[in-house]
């Protein structure tokens, strides 16, 4: 009980603190706290709080153990506290607003039942902070507390309290996960850009044209430089000028390796520029015997037809073999990407082709598709990325070229990067969802090697 009050003192402390030493009108709630002499010296507490600072004119209710949720109902209610049995574990509050919309919140605390959530805590997302606005449902006693009927999702406390203390001490900064901030995440980035740097020079001495792409494009553009929580470089090409490209795999220093699935058998992923003597593994890659040193991307951006029909029927072909291929050389099932999974019947007939195809033939038809119209079109389409259900695109944006700075280096990019990046991201100036700018990218091993 102790230990409560204490939490509870913390916690006006900290609302006052937030909000510029004005204190709420606070209504407490909870059955367990109107017994005896535990509500009275709740009571106490807020009377000296109530002498010491003024009020800002917002009512809020504190709940304190269970919860009638019915309150965020109550429209003269500005936005209700929640403190529950584990709260002190957190040591941390959060807002919600009346009707049940999340407000300001911190992290949802966890149910009494903690075995269900497995040590993480459960968060409504919110506005620019989380991602979806959600609504709370009463609660019931599986649920003490935690947010219901809504798309919720996990996040570790750690990170709640990272989000927590920047958007409160550090409001003018470009929030990003502790982890950016490390040592290996940068010098895995200057090594990203010796290879850009590597790419750059074979590509002038040999009258290639390519743009950068994807995020290192949208780094570009809103950062000067890499996105904060990214690591990897992207570069796209044109059909003439990809082709090209591959056949220069000797003009590379000896410090690198131009990856194609010619120049590495076992390898059944599009081109990647390597650095010899590194690795750097994703749970994938780390068991595949491939050539798996610190690398960037290399996409050529194809033709596609100039029909609505025509491009539809080149999109699904074009992902209907990518996932033959990927799925057979990591030997699973074939359900289909995220969101557009295949019905049980079509996942069965669709692993039956890929097992008895042969790798060669596969990989054949997945090249053959991508690149099917080998002259110039109106449109184009990033048959090898993963902006694939993006559709097609005018193929004049990537005519003309102008250049960006990235890292404190000029490099070329689309005239109309602009229209690029806004047909990929939409309002692409907007940064992402505080709780999603960790490190894009899960590494199971990176090593350094002679570059450490």
């Amino acid at each position: 009980m102790e230990q409560f009050l204490e939490d509870f003192i913390y916690n006006v402390e900290r609302y006052i603190e937030i909000n510029d030493q004005l204190l709420p009108e606070i209504i407490l709630v909870g059955k367990d706290s109107r017994q005896g002499d535990v509500y009275s010296r709740f009571e106490q507490a807020l009377k000296y709080f109530y002498g010491k600072y003024k009020t800002n004119g917002k009512k809020v209710v504190w709940f304190l153990w269970d919860f009638d949720l019915s309150f965020c109902n109550d429209k003269s209610i500005d936005s209700v506290v929640f403190l529950c049995d584990d709260y002190y574990k957190s040591d941390r509050f959060f807002y919600a607003y009346p009707n049940g919309n999340i407000l300001n919140c911190t992290c949802v605390l966890g149910s009494k039942h903690e075995e269900c959530w497995e040590g993480t805590i459960h968060v409504a997302y919110i506005s620019d902070i989380f991602l979806h606005m959600c609504r709370l449902a009463n609660a019931s006693k599986e649920e003490s507390g935690v947010a219901v009927n809504c798309s919720t999702t996990t996040i570790l406390p750690d990170d709640a309290f990272q989000i927590d203390y920047a958007l409160n001490y550090e409001p003018d900064e470009i929030f990003a996960f502790y982890e950016v901030y490390d040592e290996p995440f940068q010098k895995l980035k200057k090594l990203q850009l010796k290879l850009l740097d590597e790419l750059d020079r074979v590509c002038k001495e040999n009258n290639i044209e390519y743009f950068l792409a994807g995020g290192t494009l949208l780094g570009a553009c809103r950062h000067g430089g890499f996105i904060p929580w990214d690591y990897d470089i992207d570069v796209m090409m044109s059909p003439e000028n990809f082709r090209k490209f591959c056949k220069l795999s000797n003009k590379f220093g000896k410090e690198y390796f131009l990856q194609t699935p010619k120049t590495d058998p076992n390898n059944h992923f599009f081109t990647k520029l390597r650095l010899n003597g590194t690795k750097m593994t994703t749970p994938m890659t780390d068991k595949l015997d491939i050539h798996n040193g610190i690398f960037i991307d290399i996409f050529e951006h194809s033709y596609t037809a100039d029909t609505l029909n025509g491009q539809k029927i080149h999109r699904l072909l074009t992902k209907t073999f990518r996932s033959l291929v990927y799925n057979k050389w990591n030997d699973s099932v074939v359900k289909g990407a995220s969101g557009q999974e295949l019905s049980e019947f079509k996942s069965r007939v669709a692993t039956t082709l890929k097992n008895i195809l042969p790798m060669a033939l596969l990989e054949k038809i997945q090249f053959f598709v991508i690149d099917f119209f080998k002259k110039p079109k109106k449109y184009m389409y990033d048959g090898m990325g993963q902006n694939l259900n993006r559709g097609a695109f005018p193929s004049k944006w990537l005519g003309e070229k102008t250049t960006l700075e990235f890292e404190g280096k000029k490099y070329p990019v689309p005239k109309e990067y602009k229209k690029y990046l806004k047909f990929l991201y939409g309002d692409y100036m907007k940064l992402p969802p505080c709780c999603q700018r960790h490190i894009s990218h899960e590494i199971v091993n990176l090593d350094f090697g002679k570059y450490k």
